[in-house]
């Protein structure tokens, strides 16, 4: 029997990763692995690797199949976080002051996403008013 391989960890994803991540994560490493963009004599093996992983991750009758198993085997060394990961911000706070009456201020922020899809962003304060105007995805 062959060694098990945690195909979550190849693809640096949660295990709850929804497709669209997992999609993100193989393009990501392809590109960095690739034998016509990387030259590593380790890069073709590593490759294969990656490939193997998204093969089996990125269909889900294989990926339901797989958890079982990766579950069993987690369990016995530890219990896997079964809550979906919190996407983070940076900055983590963003503060305007003295602001003259129509006047507009900018700014950015970056949410690093590990886990899903997120279509909601929440403030803290009810009073504070946003508009994002702009919103693009670095995975495409």
């Amino acid at each position: 029997m062959a060694d098990f391989e945690d195909y979550y960890e190849i693809l640096q994803v949660h295990f709850l990763a929804e497709q669209d991540v997992i999609e993100a994560a193989y393009r990501r490493l392809a590109q960095k692995y690739h034998p016509d963009k990387n030259k590593s004599s380790a890069a073709a093996e590593k490759m294969k690797t990656i490939n193997k992983a998204h093969d089996v991750l990125g269909d889900p009758d294989k990926r339901k199949q797989y958890d079982t198993e990766w579950i069993q085997r987690k369990q016995g060394t530890q219990r896997p976080n079964s809550d979906k990961p919190k996407p983070t911000v940076e900055p983590n706070h963003i503060q305007f002051t003295d602001v003259k009456p129509n006047e507009i201020k900018q700014a950015s922020f970056l949410i690093l996403n590990a886990g899903g899809s997120y279509k909601k962003i929440c403030f803290n304060d009810p009073k504070s008013w946003v508009r994002i105007t702009n919103y693009f995805s670095l995975t495409g």
